[in-house]
């Protein structure tokens, strides 16, 4: 039978999700123009990036999944440029998240990932800088260096291979609001690729979408709290990584 505080908990933990879920897929901004500053692109919690490829296994890795993935756009470096009823827009961005390499036969290893380079995105339906209207149809290409670092055993910190992403379909909209802003609505489907050598590609099992958002930290720290708690005690932030051995 629950107890009480479990299901108190579990109720704050299903209103915390919702509440980061409307948070995510648009923003508002009191100016229209693309990327909003200070917004990111983040996957839902529910749909991890998972690498599973008999590629994987020549390095001993039966699988990679990747989470919490927050893809930071940076300052644009110029206007863009329209061809053909396309905007091309191109600028740094960072990349980064939490990564679990399950070994083949050595247990998993959690670490964090980080990533950032020169990023394009193409945005169609002719679309220009500063218009209000869509949905536009959007798509982004990047292709990084990357890296998990962790701590303590096994050595070999940090792993290093190349991030690749293309072909990722998304939409973007742009909503006048009342009192002179916007609300900003956009997202892409991404399946990304990952490679040792630069030459052997393996693909994510399955695209997932990167919505454009601004969550509240108060929400974000209540639903770290509410799963820490479900798992049994408050997550130790002095711990950031964690090496398991099966």
């Amino acid at each position: 039978m629950k107890t009480l505080a479990s299901r108190v908990v579990g109720v704050a933990l299903s209103l915390t999700i919702i509440l980061v879920a409307s948070a995510l897929a648009q923003v508002t901004s009191n100016v229209p123009f693309l990327p909003p500053e200070g917004s990111y692109y983040i996957n839902p919690p529910t749909q991890p990036v998972t690498f599973t490829s008999p590629t994987l296994t020549l390095y001993g890795i039966d699988s990679i999944v990747l989470t919490d993935l927050i893809h930071t756009p940076g300052i644009v470096a110029d206007s863009g440029t329209l061809s053909s009823g396309d905007f091309f827009d191109q600028f740094n961005s960072t990349l980064t998240g939490n990564a679990t390499i399950n070994l083949t036969h050595d247990g998993s290893i959690l670490g964090l990932l980080s990533a950032s380079g020169p990023t394009l995105v193409v945005v169609g339906n002719g679309y220009t800088p500063g218009a209000v209207g869509g949905p536009w149809e959007t798509d982004m290409t990047l292709s990084w260096p990357a890296q998990v670092t962790w701590s303590g055993d096994p050595p070999g910190s940090p792993l290093s291979f190349y991030l690749s992403c293309s072909n990722t379909p998304g939409s973007t909209s742009v909503t006048a609001l009342e009192g002179g802003n916007y609300s900003i609505d956009s997202y892409f489907d991404v399946q990304p690729s990952i490679s040792f050598d630069g030459y052997t590609w393996v693909t994510a099992d399955g695209a997932v979408p990167m919505q454009i958002a601004v969550p509240e930290p108060s929400s974000l720290a209540l639903l770290a709290l509410g799963i820490g708690v479900l798992l049994g005690g408050v997550p130790d932030a002095s711990s950031a990584f964690v090496i398991s051995q099966q």
